[in-house]
């Protein structure tokens, strides 16, 4: 994966970067306000299989729900991706012999974190939940509305993407899951010596982020601004699926969506090249 801009550099060097006014008005437009029909209607609880799944979480301390539809659902959000977002990235990288950058989907989310309840997400790495090897991932977040510190910014811990993975967590109490042997992500990363970097952003912004970095999100602890918003990650290597002996569940990540097994390259019509 190699920069052709100086963000593309940013992002390789610090792990994380923010895109300014590079999402289409009317597209997010479409995209939040079917959102707000399909928050108010969808009930399915059942991933769909052999097809791109969208993920609805709300990020409220206690929740234990989570809600699906396909893209077929939701089309906003696919234009929104095809016709924007995957421009977007191609502007900034491509593949190490300068083709066109491989982006395979790999996972969709909608997140949902309401005024005065939407809870703190702890420190973590999106890599560390995903078991395939190579493990290289971009992640992109799109709010919906404009995001400050008190609505809940995502924070980075620059360069924290050239380590380790390091512990899965619960991402409300921070601890760690059974069998889980690698190191937690310190509560403090600044007092280890980390510049971190607060993202607030507007609703034409794109924050481009690498699956190793660390990062979290406070809570909305605001009266009336909501903190919603499109994740979208990529697998931007040919990769296989590898859970780890001992990693709980791991052997069962992907199930719900395919029948991908241990050992096989990860592939097929639930994770498509885009």
């Amino acid at each position: 994966m190699l920069a052709t801009s100086k963000l593309g550099q940013e992002y390789l060097d610090d792990g994380v970067t923010l895109i300014e006014n590079c999402i289409n008005s009317t597209l997010i437009g479409q995209t939040s306000t079917k959102y707000d029909y399909l928050d108010r209607t969808l009930t399915c609880q059942e991933t769909p299989r052999d097809k791109p799944r969208i993920a609805f979480w709300l990020h409220v301390k206690g929740n234990k729900v989570t809600r699906f539809c396909g893209y077929d659902e939701y089309p906003e959000a696919w234009d929104l991706m095809i016709q924007n977002v995957v421009p977007v990235i191609r502007e900034h990288f491509t593949n190490d012999d300068g083709t066109p950058l491989r982006l395979q989907l790999l996972e969709t989310i909608v997140f949902n974190k309401p005024p005065e309840v939407g809870a703190l997400l702890q420190w973590h790495q999106d890599a560390s939940y995903y078991p395939l090897k190579p493990n290289n991932q971009v992640a992109v977040w799109i709010p919906f509305e404009a995001v400050t510190k008190d609505s809940g910014a995502l924070v980075y811990a620059k360069k924290t993407h050239k380590g380790e993975l390091r512990a899965t967590v619960d991402l409300y109490s921070n601890e760690a899951f059974s069998n889980e042997s690698r190191a937690l992500i310190p509560v403090d990363p600044e007092s280890e010596g980390y510049e971190l970097r607060l993202m607030e952003m507007n609703q034409h912004d794109m924050i481009l982020h690498d699956g190793y970095v660390w990062h979290y999100s406070g809570p909305n602890v605001t009266l009336d601004k909501q903190r919603r918003g499109l994740s979208l990650r990529f697998v931007v290597e040919e990769a296989v699926f590898a859970p780890r002996p001992d990693g709980l569940n791991e052997a069962q990540a992907f199930d719900a969506q395919s029948n991908i097994k241990p050992g096989d390259i990860f592939q097929g019509s639930a994770f498509p090249m885009v």
